[in-house]
């Protein structure tokens, strides 16, 4: 648990800073100038961060024990097809029947493979070319995979799948996976790679990437949650709501570089992205911004930074050379010891979850953004997101889709919908039918089932939503259903 009494101090310092931090606004922080600044480290700093790591018992790397994993170069294809356009209902039918046998035979292959002790060895499967290994590191274990020898001549591919998408890679191989250990001052941090996606997952991108899954905001204690949210700047039902959400993203140390996030951390996920910088970028800048010396302590004391645009750099622990944007992002992947000190911080610094809880509110809380709802007479209805959805239930269901989307849409349309059918000619009398706007925009929960928010069906002592006269009566959306975003369920790395 977090020091209350450090994290009230800081408080006090955020309350004296933040006002002049007006002009980091979304839109100054996410302008990129055409030219990038200098280094951020200095030739001695690189110096102390790479002796520093270069200390007995700092990093061990050992196998694990051989087990059957998705490729990335199967999530990839995967990927493609999901998107491809104007394919008919039925001929999709086709396809994914062949692609779940196609699954079958490759796992039933490897785990035969498991069975009788095979050596791991690279045997490439009928009808698929021989894949390059990755990039190795040096001093670290060899990436050693087999993938499952499967004769797909029997059950050939449907021609015009193959035509589109070409013949796909193995979906799963065997592997060794790797066992890591960051060892800091005061702890260890422990993470295996090879994270086992569920069934067809369609983001996995790094074979080597890690995930830690951190303590989730439902469990962490009232009164110190109290504290980071006043420092933040959010309002209670705010909180509350982000609390909920979290829970289908991860806690303030969460850590995750195995999908197309690349680097993504915190308890919404805040991801690098392609170039390295995204919304991770802003929540490091914020800290940096707000508290220089504890983003020293905690960041670049191990070799983090963040540029004064938002790109992530960093130090590389095994060459002492500084990298930006996406070969930090590839440096991070590549060595645990810097996602470590991104969960560190998570877990020990309260200047990093209040920044967190700072850009989460600026980007992504769905309330006060702008929309105009269409009328069949009359001009259109101007007004802000929370004019019409009310409920702590509903901002979630809302902020859910913010979070995995990066927008609310298709809300813009449902609104018009709900408002032409009925015949209301104010944002008042639109608000009126938020449970049935809300039946049309549940994403991947609806939190119309949570009892730790207001307007909930299960909450105890509080009015439940208006459904006006819309058929079909509450409840009509089962929870807790996915949409294949990107949480996998149970990985495997037990970090710290």
């Amino acid at each position: 648990m977090l020091n209350l009494s450090a994290v009230a101090a800081l408080t006090m310092s955020l309350a004296t800073t933040s006002p002049g931090l007006k002009g980091l606004g979304v839109v100054d922080k996410v302008r990129t100038p055409v030219q990038e600044s200098g280094p951020s480290f200095s030739v001695d700093e690189s110096a102390k961060i790479l002796a520093f790591w270069a200390e007995t018992d700092r990093y061990a790397v050992q196998p694990g024990k051989p087990a059957v994993r998705p490729t990335s170069a199967a999530s990839r294809w995967l990927f493609d097809y999901n998107r491809l356009p104007n394919v008919p209902k039925a001929t999709r039918t086709v396809w994914d029947a062949w692609i779940e046998r196609d699954i079958a035979r490759c796992r039933a292959a490897g785990e035969a493979l498991l069975i009788g002790g095979a050596p791991v060895a690279s045997v490439p499967p009928v009808g698929e070319p021989p894949v390059a290994d990755p990039a190795s590191t040096p001093g670290l274990p060899e990436p050693v995979t087999s993938k499952p020898v499967v004769d797909r001549r029997s059950d050939p591919i449907p021609a015009d799948l193959l035509a589109r998408c070409g013949m796909p890679p193995s979906f799963l191989e065997v592997c060794v996976p790797n066992e890591y250990v960051v060892q800091f001052e005061d702890g260890p941090y422990r993470y295996q790679d090879r994270v086992n996606v569920r069934h067809r997952y369609p983001s996995l991108r790094a074979d080597n990437g890690v995930v830690f899954p951190g303590v989730p905001l439902k469990k962490l204690d009232d009164a110190e949650l109290n504290v980071l949210r006043t420092a933040a700047g959010l309002e209670e039902k705010e909180m509350r709501v982000f609390r909920a959400v979290s829970g289908l993203e991860g806690g303030f140390d969460s850590v995750n570089t195995y999908d197309t996030g690349f680097v993504s951390v915190g308890f919404i996920q805040f991801a690098a992205r392609t170039e390295g910088g995204g919304s991770l970028g802003l929540v490091l800048l914020r800290l940096k911004t707000l508290e220089p010396d504890v983003f020293e302590e905690t960041f670049r004391r191990y070799g983090v930074d963040v540029s004064p645009e938002g790109k992530l750099r960093v130090v590389s622990p095994r060459t002492g050379v500084e990298l930006s944007g996406a070969k930090a992002n590839a440096e991070v992947i590549e060595d645990k010891r810097l996602i470590a000190v991104f969960q560190r911080a998570g877990e020990k610094c309260a200047g990093f979850r209040m920044a967190q809880l700072m850009v989460a509110q600026e980007i992504y809380w769905p309330g006060k953004r702008p929309i105009t709802v269409r009328l069949a007479d009359g001009p259109p209805l101007t007004g802000t997101v929370q004019d019409v959805i009310r409920s702590e239930v509903g901002l979630a269901i809302l902020l859910d889709r913010s979070v995995h989307t990066g927008n609310i849409e298709p809300l813009t349309a449902v609104l018009n919908r709900v408002a032409a059918a009925r015949k209301v000619s104010t944002l008042d009398g639109l608000a009126g039918y938020e449970a049935e706007i809300l039946d049309q925009m549940v994403h991947r929960r609806d939190f119309r089932a949570d009892p730790t928010l207001a307007g909930g069906t299960n909450r105890v002592g509080t009015d439940n939503l208006s459904r006006g006269t819309s058929p079909g009566g509450r409840g009509s959306r089962k929870g807790g259903k996915g949409s294949g975003g990107k949480k996998s369920p149970a990985p495997i790395p037990k970090g710290r």
